[in-house]
């Protein structure tokens, strides 16, 4: 009878052990893990934006930066250092098209909200014989409105970070 009790003994302080010892690795952080993305903005044929950006990220920082040319608008939603777009396209009567694009990318983001971007859009309404396209590259201030000029259109972005 003695013998199965410390046979219970020494099985239950092994299971204690390394109980213990599997609930501190458990608890230990992942090790950080980086996946590379080659990111690249061009305008005109120009790069404007170029960078390796880690995927995987431990504190990816979000951002949306609305953007209003003349009287078009649109949207763009990244993370910083990460090249996005948005494009949309559509046909009306008589085959008049219209088309938007967008693609944006913060280089810089601290942590009072200021921040660098690079903004590449391009509007196109064949009914009322609209093209407007620039590159626009700003210092924002997350929840200001910035304004500025871009071949010949007024051009205004605000930015949100989450």
């Amino acid at each position: 009878m003695l013998s199965r009790i410390r046979s219970a003994l020494s099985l239950l302080t092994i299971l204690a052990a390394t109980s213990a010892a599997a609930q501190q690795l458990a608890t230990e952080q992942f090790p950080h893990i980086p996946v590379m993305s080659h990111q690249t903005m061009t305008y005109n044929g120009k790069i404007i934006y170029e960078a390796d950006v880690d995927q995987n990220a431990p504190n990816p920082r979000p951002f949306a930066l609305q953007l209003r040319v003349d009287t078009y608008s649109g949207s763009c939603t990244s993370i910083v250092g990460h090249v996005s777009a948005a494009a949309s396209n559509s046909n009306r009567a008589r085959g008049a098209a219209s088309s938007e694009f967008i693609s944006c990318v913060v280089t810089e983001l601290s942590p009072d909200g200021n921040a660098k971007a690079d903004i590449v859009y391009d509007f196109k309404d064949e009914k009322n014989n609209v093209y407007k396209s620039g590159h626009v590259k700003a210092s924002l201030q997350a929840g200001k409105e910035y304004k500025t000029e871009s071949n010949g259109s007024q051009v205004t972005i605000l930015m949100h970070t989450y």
